[in-house]
């Protein structure tokens, strides 16, 4: 129903906007979802570490205001649930392979509270589509 009426873009970019059918909330959450890929092959890797940390957005020297982490599926598809706040954050997002095949990736998501990325109903911030193409360590 109101899924059609989303907006996908990438990661780096952070514009992404979401509509749901649930009632509006008044605590903020962060959505991400993504995928990692062999940056040869363009293959899917299942069971990569994806590690969601949240920063005051002017502190990235403070303690993360919250963390999350979560694996790949055997599609190499990840979606990261985290806690909101109602300042501006700096999300680091890491991919790590805890078997070293891969080297690591990092990204960070700005998340401002506002913009197309933030869906004011459900107080929700969506990113989509944030992709790590992996390369094999040597």
């Amino acid at each position: 129903m109101l899924l059609a009426a989303t907006a996908v873009s990438s990661c780096s970019k952070g514009d992404f906007e979401v509509a749901l059918d649930g009632a509006p909330s008044n605590d903020r959450s962060i959505v991400i979802t993504g995928s990692a890929t062999d940056s040869q092959s363009g293959e899917a890797i299942e069971n990569i570490s994806i590690s969601f940390m949240a920063y005051p957005y002017d502190d990235e020297s403070a303690e993360p205001l919250f963390s999350e982490e979560v694996y790949t599926n055997s599609e190499g598809i990840f979606t990261i649930h985290a806690q909101g706040s109602h300042q501006k954050l700096l999300c680091i997002i890491i991919a790590q392979d805890k078997e070293g095949i891969y080297e690591s990736q990092t990204k960070q998501v700005i998340v401002t509270w506002e913009g197309t990325s933030f869906d004011r109903y459900n107080n929700m911030f969506v990113v989509n589509d944030c992709a790590f193409n992996l390369k094999k360590a040597k």
